[in-house]
């Protein structure tokens, strides 16, 4: 693990960074630019995974410096198309500014140690409690809500946008409602068709020694 610190700052710095900058833009109101950097960033991740896990065989530290390559790469391009240095304003750094993101980032903190432990305590508590191989098919079966969160936090970050407008409050309101019944309503409807189709989903998605995962 030592081995890999240093590795694992970059990682965390070059995530951090690409993240700023894409909310950034799309704070901005650079909806297209932020679309295109999303499909930039998947197309470049495959392809730095391709070169240094296919061709140089670099393993775990392949895999890590890919995605940290691809970070670096998308910082550099947003950067630079959006000339994000005209935003760069030292002096404009306050006491209350600063103490004002501190406050609405602190409770975030927690929630994403939550998330992470939601994410991987099942798995631990089956491997400890269980077996490792029940641990397997429940990674395996986490599959399927796993592609129904990306898609819906597609979805999430098109509301976000669309939250951002000249309406009034009460048009924001209704706007927020409207959406969000919808937005519940086709959950439900995939949630669903999910459990529905879940034995020919895990057929399809797993190998066949997991096919009982389905049950």
């Amino acid at each position: 693990m030592e081995a890999y610190t240093g590795l694992i700052y970059l990682y965390v710095l070059t995530a951090c960074l690409q993240n700023c900058c894409s909310q950034f833009i799309r704070s901005q109101g650079m909806v297209k630019l932020y679309a295109v950097d999303g499909i930039f960033r998947t197309a470049t991740t495959i392809a730095f995974n391709i070169l240094y896990l296919a061709v140089f065989e670099w393993s775990i530290f392949g895999y890590v410096f890919s995605v940290i390559c691809s970070d670096a790469l998308s910082t550099v391009c947003l950067f630079f198309v959006a000339r994000l240095w005209r935003f760069i304003k030292p002096r404009s750094l306050t006491r209350y500014g600063f103490r004002s993101m501190i406050v609405y980032s602190l409770p975030l903190v927690p929630a994403q140690i939550l998330v992470f432990l939601i994410g991987y305590i099942g798995q631990f508590m089956l491997a400890n409690m269980v077996n490792t191989s029940v641990s397997g098919l429940y990674t395996a079966a986490y599959r399927i809500p796993t592609m129904i969160t990306l898609v819906a936090s597609i979805f999430i970050d098109a509301w976000q946008l669309s939250s951002i407008n000249d309406n009034t409050r009460q048009q924001q309101i209704t706007f927020f409602s409207n959406v969000g019944n919808m937005f519940a309503s086709i959950v439900l409807l995939i949630a669903s068709g999910a459990i529905l189709c879940s034995k020919l989903a895990i057929s399809i998605l797993t190998a066949p020694d997991y096919y009982s995962a389905w049950t």
